[in-house]
């Protein structure tokens, strides 16, 4: 499907349209297939790739379609919303694929589409059915096809008187769409039609607090294109169309608190849009009203107004702000104490705009000195500010000493460039001649008392091509002499070498036979300095001690015993004011073992995760090798 929607667009691109012709004239082949596929339920996950890519298919396939093959698919798929039997997730199907095809109709297939959408909205009871009509009018308004174009003409004013009672319905679900069509529709209004949008113009407001942020982007563009159709109808001043057109939005202010706040909001989206052109007395007329709202308890409309001064202190130049800076400043301290707690951030915000402007200082003289919370916030927020202005200087600095290092190089001049060409040339022959004599080079296997005689027909076998490299003998525990004869050494010298290797052995040890309470090895058994072992009177007389017994627990855990062996149980690790271990200078990690976590499975850390476990049980296994042996040569 790709490959087919590729060449679809190349063949439109192409002047000579012969390929786009062709393509056409196998659309009735591909697609009904298309729409199958598209309208068919799908099981798996992978599946929805496909139906994904059928939608995008027909959509580039219906340009260079006949208007015959159109009507025709139009024709079935209006048969299938009608038809009662169809479940639910074809009829949405088909929908869509609707949406798809209006703009490719003529007038009689419009209109018989435009009376089945106003026939669902005014009869049907089911609110999704209505949103569905909503958004198939949106596509036959939206459309730029002459069809529609001239259809739309004939019925906007209509379905204008249409839309304009429905306001008065205020259905939550199918809000955005309808403000969506109005949106399209604005560019059909006659002129002069100021009722209309007297009557859209609440519809605008209050969908500038609804939840969906496409409803709130078309409600703050609906806007703006009102304020653009006001000031092209209207002969008079531009300052006199912006106050006429802010009496129009502030009227809201006079409601219910959401039509107070969503108010607030769109006066901030005009503040914004026409900063340079708003009139001193309509600037000042919007500052006091918010300043006033400001001291309400209501905290929907005290956000909007904190949003609203956020809005205004950025887009208002600052010699202009400067005049209203005790009105702003003294309308955020008078704020109830409920709502300054809650819009924290908010208030935060304004106070940060207003000192990044005007300095610590000049807000400092306008907060009573009374109010030391105002006054500890105004502090903490310079302190951020000299914090920032110093990283930024040294930043600066950095960056300048780069500037003046890179101004101090010397440019190379052309004989520069060609010599280190030159070089990197001879360094490239070095590298090539080293590399093909090497290659062509060959070894012989021969020891110093055996030479190789070429005569023997062996001797081939000892001409390899590659370097032989002489092994490293394997270094053995147990040292032997230039005979072969076993040297074993003391036992007490031998502690005294492998001091630091047995305590880590016994350290390592000490865990694993605690946790399966074995029973104590000869040497770690203290109860007296005698060591029974062998046959006849040299044999133990007494039961070994269990591992997990009071006493012993009690001998191990007694530091400086003379002739007894310390057991390292982790307890030097445990945190003193906390709970856990911690690190200690000079010591290894306190880990008795590796935690389980998700991060484990993550593919990119796989590698490291298996090569940290892998080194704990190679240590483990280590470990107990070491040991064992050392057990045994202390019983013989």
């Amino acid at each position: 499907m790709a490959s087919l929607r590729r060449l679809i667009k190349r063949s439109e691109e192409r002047p000579d349209k012969s390929d786009a012709q062709e393509l056409a004239r196998f659309a009735k082949n591909y697609l009904p297939l298309l729409f199958t596929l598209y309208t068919t339920k799908t099981e798996a996950t992978d599946e929805g790739g496909e139906r994904l890519a059928a939608f995008d298919t027909i959509k580039i396939y219906l340009n260079i379609t006949s208007p015959e093959i159109c009507a025709e698919l139009f024709d079935r798929a209006l048969k299938i919303m009608d038809d009662t039997t169809s479940d639910a997730f074809t009829k949405e199907s088909v929908m869509d694929l609707l949406k798809l095809l209006i703009p490719y109709q003529n007038e009689d297939r419009l209109s018989a589409i435009y009376s089945k959408c106003i026939n669902a909205i005014k009869k049907s009871k089911v609110k999704k059915d209505e949103k569905k009509a909503y958004r198939l009018l949106e596509v036959l308004i939206a459309s730029d096809t002459p069809s529609c174009k001239k259809f739309m003409t004939e019925k906007t004013k209509e379905l204008l008187t249409f839309i304009l009672k429905s306001l008065k319905r205020n259905d939550v679900k199918y809000r955005g769409a309808r403000l969506r069509c109005i949106l399209h529709l604005l560019k059909y209004i006659p002129e002069n039609q100021y009722n209309a949008l007297k009557e859209i113009i609440p519809e605008a407001i209050i969908c500038c607090r609804d939840i969906n942020q496409r409803t709130r982007m078309f409600a703050f563009r609906l806007l703006e294109q009102m304020f653009v159709l006001c000031r092209k109808w209207s002969d008079k001043e531009e300052a006199d169309i912006i106050r006429d057109y802010v009496n129009m939005i502030i009227g809201g202010l006079a409601g219910t608190p959401t039509l107070v706040s969503a108010t607030v909001l769109a006066l901030a989206k005009l503040t914004s849009t026409l900063r340079a052109e708003l009139p001193p007395d309509v600037v000042q007329l919007l500052l006091e009203s918010v300043c006033l709202l400001l001291a309400l308890p209501t905290r929907e409309i005290v956000g909007s107004a904190l949003t609203y001064l956020k809005v205004f202190i950025t887009a208002i130049q600052k010699p202009q702000l400067f005049a209203y800076l005790p009105a702003i400043v003294k309308a955020v301290i008078s704020m109830v104490d409920d709502c300054r707690n809650h819009f924290r951030l908010k208030t935060r915000d304004v106070l940060d705009r207003l000192l990044r402007k005007f300095g610590y200082d000049t807000i400092k003289l306008l907060i009573p000195e009374d109010d030391t919370i105002m006054h500890k916030r105004l502090k903490n927020l310079r302190r951020i500010h000299l914090k920032k202005q110093a990283h930024k200087s040294e930043s600066e600095d950095e960056d300048s000493a780069i500037g003046e290092f890179a101004l101090k190089a010397k440019s190379k001049s052309i004989d520069d460039i060609l010599a280190s060409s030159d070089e990197e040339s001879d360094d490239e022959e070095e590298k090539a001649e080293k590399k093909w004599n090497d290659k062509g080079q060959s070894y012989i296997e021969e020891d110093p008392d055996n030479i190789v005689d070429f005569l023997t027909p062996t001797a081939t076998g000892k001409i390899t091509a590659a370097k032989p490299v002489v092994k490293k003998k394997k270094e053995r525990d147990v040292k032997m002499s230039s005979d072969g004869r076993l040297i074993i050494m003391d036992e007490k010298v031998e502690k005294s070498e492998c001091a630091s290797e047995m305590d880590d052995i016994e350290s390592m040890m000490s865990e694993v036979v605690i946790g399966k309470k074995r029973k104590l090895s000869t040497s770690s058994d203290g109860a007296s300095k005698y060591q029974a072992g062998g046959t006849g009177i040299h044999r133990p007389t007494k039961a070994p001690k269990l591992e997990n017994s009071k006493k012993a627990k009690k001998e191990k855990t007694k530091p400086g015993k003379k002739g007894l062996p310390t057991f390292k149980t982790g307890k030097e690790y445990r945190a003193k004011k906390a709970r856990g271990d911690v690190k200690l200078k000079g010591k290894p990690d306190p880990y008795a073992y590796i935690p389980l976590s998700r991060k484990l499975l993550n593919k990119r850390k796989r590698q490291k995760s298996s090569a940290q476990f892998k080194g704990v049980v190679q240590a483990a296994l280590k470990g107990a090798r070491k040991g064992s042996k050392a057990k045994m040569r202390k019983q013989k």
